[in-house]
């Protein structure tokens, strides 16, 4: 190792270990903060106190109570805790740094399992605490712990068990957040590949029982409603063109990432010499894990402002990527939320509710969100139905 490489890596090791205190300082100075950090952290406050209630979280929407379309697996893991420890903004802010503790450690093991080196590691775990905006109270930690466990899983044995293991954590994924939807069939992708007999069968086979099962169960629990909000409901969202022709790649993805973006291609073009060589399951792994962990990210900005459409894109890029572009975090610049103050209200002419955006920040889009799908679910449920 010659003198300019020792530097650099001193340099990068220096920039890993700032970015991890960095974060570790934003979340725990704020996480007892009386208010909300983030624009949906009073919903899951509301949610887990709705839980705790004994209520269903999907149900008829009312003056008292309007669903959100996300699968429950962060409200109600939030609200095991908060039987424990109260009521409040803290419990889901726990869940969410446990998992992004759980995140960094994950992202280490694996980046060291791929290139045989702590060091690597390290710099994947400083580039993802690098692009955390301090986003706690939300469901995206948790979501991204199971993926990257699933991850991990699959990359370090190709037995029945670690196939097995792998689906439950992309089950619990997509219990967290439907967006792993498209991870899942980019890993499924991978097995099918690079694994043979009825072993191939095992990840997908687990992974869809768990989420055709759960969606059946609380769709019967819930009279339809279930489906409705975490189906129905997000297939209907309109389109953003700007997001989807040039906002995300431009703006998310060519500023924020753009350093991890071109050593991802550069380590993806080796990957794929290799594949010419005989040793595909790199490349395989590798292009399926980008295409899957950016179409994720994609998603989420298509369907309107997101606060951290960015984030499985990040941990795709460090993944496929030997090194780190240097992106603190900019916790000072969140937006004031504002409370907007008119009611849900029903479009004239169909039976289909809109529902305005009850927080508008400063610099995005101040139009209503409105729920565009075409019908209630009424061959599941009335509208009438009990909202509790």
């Amino acid at each position: 190792m010659n003198r300019l490489e020792t530097v650099a890596r001193v340099l990068l090791g220096a920039a890993c270990a700032y970015l991890l205190v960095l974060l570790a300082y934003t979340t725990l100075s704020r996480i007892r903060f009386p208010y909300e950090l983030e624009w949906l952290e009073g919903w899951t406050v509301e949610s887990v106190r709705r839980v705790l209630a004994g209520k269903s979280l999907f149900v008829a929407p009312s003056v008292e109570w309007i669903p959100y379309p996300y699968t429950p697996l962060y409200t109600y893991s939030s609200a095991a805790l908060a039987s424990l420890i109260g009521v409040g903004f803290l419990a889901p802010r726990l869940v969410s740094l446990a998992s992004a503790v759980g995140c960094l450690g994950l992202t280490f093991l694996l980046v060291r399992r791929e290139t045989g080196s702590a060091f690597c590691g390290l710099a994947g775990a400083g580039f993802l605490a690098g692009t955390y905006p301090l986003s706690i109270g939300r469901v995206d930690n948790l979501f991204l712990f199971f993926l990257l466990a699933a991850f991990l899983l699959v990359r370090s044995g190709d037995s029945i068990r670690h196939s097995a293991l792998a689906g439950v954590m992309m089950g619990l994924a997509y219990l967290t957040k439907q967006t792993a939807l498209l991870p899942l069939a980019s890993l499924t992708l991978y097995v099918m590949f690079e694994q043979s007999g009825w072993r191939r069968f095992a990840l997908p086979a687990v992974s869809g029982t768990i989420i055709a099962g759960t969606t059946l169960f609380f769709s019967l629990l819930t009279g339809g409603w279930y489906f409705f909000y975490t189906v129905r409901v997000p297939n209907g969202h309109g389109l953003g063109q700007e997001a989807m022709l040039a906002g995300f790649w431009r703006d998310d993805i060519g500023w924020t990432l753009a350093p991890a973006v071109a050593m991802g291609l550069v380590h993806l073009s080796r990957a794929l010499r290799d594949a010419w060589g005989g040793r595909a399951s790199g490349f395989v792994f590798y292009s399926t894990l980008t295409v899957g962990m950016l179409g994720a990210s994609w998603i989420s900005r298509l369907h309107g402002p997101s606060t951290t459409p960015v984030r499985p894109a990040a941990a795709g890029s460090r993944l496929a990527s030997p090194s780190m572009p240097w992106r603190p975090c900019n916790c000072a610049s969140w937006p004031t939320i504002r409370p907007a103050t008119s009611p849900p209200r029903r479009t004239s002419g169909t039976a289909t509710p809109s529902w305005p955006l009850f927080a508008r920040c400063p610099g995005r889009s101040t139009r209503p969100c409105t729920a565009t799908s075409r019908s209630w679910p009424g061959r599941w449920a009335s509208p009438t139905t009990a909202t509790s």
